[in-house]
């Protein structure tokens, strides 16, 4: 009796260490970075300067099937625009069909961009079209 308890218990541990085990390999698809910059393989910058393009990286990670990142940009406090709100001009969406990168990329009007704060907002959305992450970076735009 005593054996087959013991038998029972060990079993019991070894699936639960298994299953502990399989957990830790599985990761969810998830963006591991988002980062602006002055030029693409730049230094990260939050500030730019009105007629400064604006670089943007993000990094996806345990992709395990195709994803398409989609990027997005608002106005958080914009001169002679409306607070919080999206810049439809300036979407994009980039697919994925494994770990890697994508840039985006806001290049300014012959004017420049209008002074304020920007946010830059990276979805993943998986296969089914779920959200799988999301990673938004605060900008600034100087004056003219």
């Amino acid at each position: 009796m005593n054996s087959k308890v013991s038998s029972v218990l060990l079993s019991v541990a070894a699936a639960f260490m298994a299953m502990t085990m399989a957990a830790c390999s599985v990761s969810t698809a998830n963006i591991g970075s988002l980062t602006t910059s002055k030029e693409k393989a730049g230094a990260a910058s939050s500030v730019f300067a009105a007629g400064e393009a604006v670089h943007a990286l993000a990094t996806a990670n345990n992709i395990p099937s195709k994803v398409v990142m989609k990027w997005r940009l608002y106005t958080v406090k914009v001169e002679g625009m409306t607070d919080n709100t999206a810049i439809p001009e300036a979407d994009m969406s980039v697919d994925l069909a494994a770990d890697g990168s994508t840039n985006y990329l806001l290049t300014p009007p012959a004017s420049g961009f209008p002074p304020g704060t920007y946010k830059i907002e990276v979805t993943m959305i998986d296969g089914d079209g779920k959200q799988q992450d999301q990673k938004a970076a605060t900008i600034t735009i100087n004056g003219k």
